[in-house]
């Protein structure tokens, strides 16, 4: 056993943070594009796993629409896993 590695029992109802920031500077238009992610998640070995984000962003490029100009958006979305034994 590596002396170095450090394992800890946590119970199964204790939930985890997450996070993911993106931020980038355009040269062709001198503008910048961010985006940031938050959320919870359970831990991945209970049989009914969840997890929910909150996401926003200002990215001024779209591949779904032909309009020029920049817009924000925000959305949650929700993952569930529920076995089927």
């Amino acid at each position: 056993m590596n002396p170095y590695r450090l394992r800890v029992a946590l119970p199964r109802f204790v939930v985890f943070p997450y996070w993911n920031a993106f931020v980038a500077w355009r040269t062709y238009d001198r503008t910048a594009i961010w985006s940031m992610l938050l959320g919870l998640q359970s831990h991945r070995r209970v049989p009914f796993q969840w997890r929910v984000a909150l996401e926003t962003t200002n990215n001024s490029e779209s591949m779904f629409s032909g309009s020029s100009g920049s817009y924000r958006y925000t959305s949650l979305s929700g993952y569930m896993l529920i076995p089927l034994r």
